[in-house]
């Protein structure tokens, strides 16, 4: 990661107040649904103030009332428990891992379109948001990296994930079991195995079951047309799913490497619960991996989030990413995930 980050400027995220003599609910999310069909095409990501939202509770609420189409979250990288009807925590990882730019989950057949994300308690110090213009990532890489693009149209990405059972965690290195990231919802007589697989299956996911949990796969472009507009996209998780996160990850220790064997090609290994390589399993080289962070660091912004702040943002045209935080200090940051088009 960068040591130093520009904060939001050039309009990036768009920023708007919302004033009303009325908190009328219902009207701030008509309000907002405008807002966004108006400006999140153009802008990439729009941050609004003054809501009249105040809970995660409140929150669903309002994201039923924009009548926009919300989507559960399935089969993801991280365990996010819902805490209100469509609302989940943006993630329940540890406050010391930072999370470089990336989109949701670019594996699915028809990924979300649109993010949006609530800050109930911003962190006191820490915890900034990072946004990235994909638009800006995507052009300095035809400008500049015209053979990486070139080779992942022709060999695509291949994201491989390892979900162990709940059964065998142990020492904390799990970001999320199989049973939590496919069969949340399964209680009492259900079968999880059997709700596993039928996400699985529903989703278009390759997947096979090992001693140890259940290992998964799906191929997808890098490059994608807006659902919308058709527009070309950087929507893709090439980096932040990439085994060289793991040469730092504090909670896996297991699989750092030495700086001295980071100069050639890792791979997915042990409990390392994902990665990503081309689509016919070859490795992204070492170059090709630092020439797309510096894209998207290139084009990245932070910003602290204020008490009741929500985040739009196109799944498509902005990434999206967070620093850490001490420990003692408390950060709720819920989100709600749609899907348009």
């Amino acid at each position: 990661m960068p040591e130093v980050l520009e904060g939001g400027n050039r309009g990036f995220p768009a920023a708007y107040h919302y004033e009303s003599s009325s908190m009328d609910r219902g009207a701030a999310a008509k309000s907002f649904n405008a807002l966004s069909e108006a400006v999140l095409p153009t802008m990439g990501a729009i941050l609004v103030r003054g809501l009249p939202v105040a809970s995660p509770q409140d929150f669903s609420q309002f994201m039923a009332q924009t009548g926009l189409k919300l989507v559960d979250y399935i089969g993801g990288v991280t365990s996010r428990p819902a805490v209100a009807p469509r609302i989940t925590p943006t993630s329940t990882e540890p406050s010391h891992v930072s999370m470089e730019p990336h989109v949701d989950n670019p594996y699915w057949p028809k990924p979300p379109t649109h993010l949006v994300l609530y800050a109930q308690t911003p962190a006191a110090e820490g915890g900034q948001s990072i946004l990235t213009d994909a638009r800006g990532v995507l052009r300095q890489l035809q400008r500049d990296e015209p053979g990486i693009l070139a080779q992942l149209k022709e060999r695509r990405v291949r994201y491989n994930h390892f979900y162990p059972d709940r059964s065998s965690q142990s020492g904390g290195n799990v970001i999320t079991s199989w049973q939590e990231a496919l069969a949340a919802d399964c209680s009492g007589s259900c079968n999880a195995t059997i709700k596993a697989e039928a996400n699985l299956r529903q989703g278009g996911f390759s997947f096979e079951w090992t001693p140890g949990g259940l290992r998964k796969w799906e191929l997808s472009d890098a490059v994608k047309p807006h659902p919308v507009s058709g527009e070309e996209s950087w929507a893709n998780m090439i980096t932040a799913m990439h085994c060289s996160v793991f040469d730092n990850h504090l909670d896996y220790r297991a699989l750092n490497r030495a700086p001295s064997l980071r100069g050639v090609p890792c791979k997915m290994r042990g409990l390392m619960p994902y990665d990503t390589s081309f689509g016919d399993g070859g490795h992204f080289p070492v170059e090709m991996v630092a020439a797309i962070r510096k894209a998207q660091w290139n084009h990245s912004v932070s910003f602290d989030y204020e008490p009741g702040d929500v985040l739009l943002i196109d799944n498509y045209l902005a990434m999206h990413g967070r620093f850490s935080w001490r420990p003692e200090i408390k950060r709720e940051i819920f989100m709600a995930m749609v899907q348009q088009g």
